[in-house]
């Protein structure tokens, strides 16, 4: 009986009813560990910088084409990530300025690659795009391979982030309240 009622609790604990994930850089504060990279990495000259405020992550800066740059980005830390439960992404934004890719990355190495969808600005007002995640093209050092991501992959995630997708001299911003899978 005592086995039982602990097999009972237990279960309890480890049963997901709701299936889904959801990163709050609102309300949870979820992107305190969340970081900047920028092409400085490379020489470039770009810079940026993140803040969470009361209701999101406010990501802004300026892209610089001088010295081979071109690229911002913001980024999680890595870990593993299984999505292999999830089929969609809903990602809550709004941005001025260029258009912004969300990355999945299955390999710490720059150069292997990482799956992208494209988050189109329509104005400064909030808006919320919910994408399939077999929906992701894959690009490789900053092009499109022609592939797309594969069901198989969903469970070798280890970095999520945001890139500046235009590779134009301007400046930018992006805020982000929630990225939500299910």
């Amino acid at each position: 009986m005592i086995q039982y009622c602990l097999f009972i609790l237990l279960s309890s604990f480890m049963t997901d009813t709701t299936n889904s994930l959801k990163i709050d850089f609102g309300t949870d504060k979820s992107g305190q560990t969340w970081r900047v990279i920028n092409d400085g990495v490379m020489g470039g000259l770009s810079q940026a910088q993140a803040r969470l405020t009361d209701n999101s992550v406010l990501y802004r800066g300026e892209i610089s084409l001088d010295n081979n740059g071109g690229f911002s980005s913001l980024r999680s830390p890595y870990e593993r990530f299984n999505f292999s439960d999830f089929e969609t992404v809903t990602i809550r934004f709004k941005s001025k300025g260029p258009t912004f890719g969300f990355t999945l990355e299955t390999s710490s190495y720059f150069y292997q690659p990482y799956y992208k969808t494209v988050l189109k600005s329509e104005g400064d007002d909030w808006q919320t795009i919910t994408v399939k995640l077999t929906d992701f093209k894959q690009y490789q050092l900053g092009r499109p391979s022609g592939e797309r991501l594969a069901a198989s992959y969903l469970s070798k995630i280890i970095r999520i982030g945001f890139i500046n997708h235009d590779k134009v001299a301007k400046p930018f911003e992006l805020e982000i309240d929630y990225i939500l899978f299910e």
